[in-house]
């Protein structure tokens, strides 16, 4: 759409109760969404380049109809990849990472070792100026919020690699939780 009834079409048909759309980001020209299709993938990520046959499942997280759910209303690009939250039934919710492809889409950090979440949130600058959240790095990195199991909901910050990921401070000393 361009914000009139007369230029506002549908790309892509997802079926009666098969699509709820939730979280879009832009990365890399496209837009990212969670998408449900019910009966093959479950809640998943999506991107769409505006076409219909630009629209399609980025990668099946979470394989089965249980679905990854994806939380992209706090992703942000780092180290020229998306990073967000999602969920697998292996490392239940740790951060991933996708360049836009199925096979470019992974696990970034099991921050939580094995299936106990770690929960990460990823912590949106908030900017009254601008109305609203906004994703910024900070000298590079992003700060985010998890849990190792050992310690609680605790600060995080990392540069996009795995070397430099790493809690901040424990700031509510073993396993409660400061955020």
């Amino acid at each position: 759409t361009d914000g009139t009834e007369a230029n506002t079409s549908m790309i892509k048909d997802f079926g009666f109760f098969s699509a709820i759309f939730t979280g879009f980001t832009s990365y890399n020209s496209k837009l990212y969404f969670t998408g449900t299709e019910y009966l093959t993938t479950g809640t998943e990520l999506w991107n769409t380049d505006g076409t219909t046959g630009g629209t399609a499942i980025v990668k099946d997280i979470y394989s089965g109809l249980q679905g990854s759910n994806p939380i992209l209303f706090n992703s942000i690009a780092i180290n020229g990849k998306l990073m967000f939250m999602a969920t697998n039934k292996d490392q239940g919710s740790e951060l991933w990472t996708t360049d836009g492809t199925g096979t470019g889409t992974t696990l970034f950090y099991d921050i939580n070792n094995g299936k106990p979440s770690a929960r990460p949130f990823i912590m949106p600058d908030i900017s009254y100026e601008l109305g609203g959240f906004s994703q910024l790095l900070y000298n590079g990195q992003v700060f985010f919020s998890a849990t190792d199991g050992a310690k609680g909901s605790e600060p995080w910050i990392t540069d996009g690699t795995v070397a430099n990921t790493h809690i901040v401070k424990d700031i509510r000393s073993g396993s409660g939780s400061s955020i």
